[in-house]
């Protein structure tokens, strides 16, 4: 690599950080890197040094020069309704109440912070208009910002391709969308309901008109890239946004750490909603519908609460770590996890499985998953099944946390006490089911832990996210069989997950059963094929489809492909 280009990358990472807040990952500076040699290799010494200027200006003409390196290192994936639990709590509880609140100047102003192509700000004008079949007699404006130019143009354009509605269910799909050549385009009444602009979260000024003007502002998926003081600004740009009583909804457990003096939290069996005092702290929160008003407790000060999941496990403990959910190793990352795993509770499609669950002994599905379910094509709504995302998965611990034990004891009932009372008002929800078994699993009490997943599996059998934290409590107990047994049973529920593939010939290298483990790591990178190099792979990882081909390209050679 030219030292020139070098140079400037350590350069601009600072800036980067001080001017957007981020925190590149490996992936971003090798496409920055690469972007920087495309752009030295094509011009001259002289462009060169002026292009190194433009970029260190803060002039219009630096900030136009800027773009281009942006759209390198933001991720702009999506779909609509991503996390159908959120908007779930959405059009149930926080915009009726909204609508309630707000009917004598019938006015609602919303905000999409860091909004990507638009899939979220349009999924919340399509929940609105559901909700105000007469919306015409109120103004409502739903403002969408983002850093990167290329995904608002995308956004403004209204056109999607079919890969952004595999959350989506074929009526709505059918009615806000129209089939073009070359993808789908939005109704222009949703359309006109949203406003794109460039918005950099961290250093540019609120207008004064905007002070307490919105009463939703969605920022989801958007801290995990920031730094800590970055997030801090941003919490806080977003209190002063707010009006008395507005709502901010983020990525799951995305603020466990931060300091919150200005919003009462909420926790929902869908998400942790956090809404904005009316003054002072002492202000009181409307309770939500549980019951439930006060948030888990988790330590502000907690630096690295994960640990190596497969530190005991052979296979793919090179460069691989990343593949499964961490376990945990301390009691308050034990409170963010059973947070998460409540607030990740999503409605599954309408479909069964049920009958066929016991035909697991051919293991032919196992390994030709894109021939048994080819992947959507752009012609039809109804080539696409209703998907969600998945509730995290906690790996039990091989040995527990050495904290002092009355603290983590303390901790330990009052988050069972806390799940208890919410099945209480759930006593179907295996959701709090799951939580409460991953609660036992880290605390040790396998017994309890796999009962209450045997109690959530009788409710949602279809779930791979139960299956597998069964398959750990079974795995961590070394009874391989019964682990091997609901790992199947996930990889054959959704055969286009990957977690649970990749888990499964895990074990299989445990066992020495090293052709079975090829065969899954192959139908794994096959899988990926289907991925786009830069998408990621795992909302919970900052992890992308040729990362995670590449390395188990690597672990394939490893241990022989033949």
């Amino acid at each position: 690599m030219p030292p020139e280009v070098i140079a400037l990358l350590h350069e601009l990472v600072p800036i980067i950080y001080d001017r957007y807040g981020l925190r590149l990952r490996a992936s971003d500076l090798e496409d920055l890197t690469q972007f920087l040699h495309n752009r030295w290799r094509s011009g001259s010494p002289q462009t060169w040094a002026t292009y190194r200027q433009l970029l260190l200006d803060r002039s219009p003409y630096g900030q136009q020069a800027w773009q281009p390196l942006i759209n390198v290192i933001t991720n702009t994936e999506s779909y609509f309704f991503r996390d159908r639990g959120q908007f779930s709590l959405l059009q149930r509880q926080i915009l009726p109440e909204l609508i309630l609140s707000r009917r004598g100047s019938r006015r609602l102003c919303l905000w999409s912070a860091a909004c990507a192509g638009g899939e979220e700000p349009y999924s919340l004008a399509i929940t609105l208009q559901g909700m105000l079949p007469a919306h015409e007699n109120w103004q409502v404006r739903i403002f969408a910002t983002d850093i990167n130019e290329e995904a608002l143009d995308r956004a403004r354009s209204g056109r999607f391709r079919s890969w952004s509605f595999r959350a989506i269910d074929s009526t709505t799909w059918q009615t806000y969308f129209r089939p073009l050549a070359d993808g789908w385009q939005i109704d222009p009444a949703i359309q006109r309901l949203v406003t794109f602009q460039n918005f950099n979260l961290v250093n540019d000024e609120l207008p004064l008109t905007d002070v307490g003007k919105f009463d939703l502002i969605l920022c989801r998926n958007v801290f995990i890239y920031f730094a800590t003081e970055s997030i801090t600004q941003t919490v806080d740009l977003f209190a002063k946004a707010l009006a008395p009583g507005g709502y901010l909804l983020t990525g799951h457990a995305e603020l466990c750490h931060q300091p919150l003096q200005s919003f009462a939290t909420q926790i929902y069996p869908e998400s942790v909603v956090y809404r904005r005092r009316s003054g002072q702290a002492t202000a009181t929160p409307l309770p939500p519908i549980n019951g439930l008003t006060q948030p888990y407790a988790a330590a502000s000060n907690l630096e690295n609460p994960l640990g190596n999941p497969l530190e005991n496990t052979p296979g793919l403990k090179n460069g691989m770590e990343t593949l499964h959910p961490a376990p945990l190793i301390n009691a308050d990352a034990q409170a963010i996890a059973i947070e998460t795993a409540i607030a990740n509770h999503q409605e599954r499609p309408n479909y069964s499985r049920s009958d066929h669950l016991n035909d697991l002994t051919n293991s032919n599905h196992l390994n030709n998953s894109r021939s048994s379910n080819p992947r959507p094509t752009d012609s039809s709504p109804h080539s696409l099944q209703p998907s969600s995302p998945k509730v995290p998965v906690v790996k039990p611990l091989s040995t527990p946390y050495a904290a002092p034990k009355n603290q983590t004891e303390q901790l330990h009932n009052r988050l069972k006490q806390k799940l208890l009372q919410l099945l209480k008002h759930y006593p179907n929800s295996s959701a709090t089911l799951y939580a409460l078994a991953c609660l036992h699993a880290n605390w040790g009490a396998s017994q309890e832990a796999s009962q209450y997943c045997q109690q959530a599996l009788e409710i949602e059998p279809e779930s791979t996210e139960i299956c597998c934290l069964l398959a750990r409590i079974w795995e961590e107990q070394n009874q391989l069989d019964q682990a091997k047994q609901f790992l199947r049973r996930a990889v054959y529920l959704d055969r286009h997950a990957l977690p649970p593939r990749l888990e499964l010939a895990s074990l299989y290298e445990r066992i020495g059963d090293a052709t079975a483990a090829r065969r899954l790591y192959a139908s794994a990178l096959e899988l990926l094929q289907d991925f786009a190099p830069h998408w990621p792979v795992f909302d919970h990882h900052h992890l992308t489809a040729g990362e995670l081909s590449d390395r188990l390209k690597e672990h394939l050679a490893a241990i022989g492909a033949n």
